[in-house]
């Protein structure tokens, strides 16, 4: 089951930056952040 991130536009960094997600970014089942573009997203959460 995959969950959008539909409500969630963007987040803040532990530097305090702000990163909007893309609209084809998805949690997978196990809640990792992935992408359906070859894109690659560090969590610094």
């Amino acid at each position: 089951m995959i969950r959008r991130l539909t409500n969630i536009r963007m987040i803040f960094d532990k530097n305090g930056k702000c990163k909007a997600f893309h609209s084809d970014w998805y949690l997978n089942r196990y809640g990792e952040i992935k992408t359906n573009k070859k894109q690659e997203y560090e969590s610094t959460l």
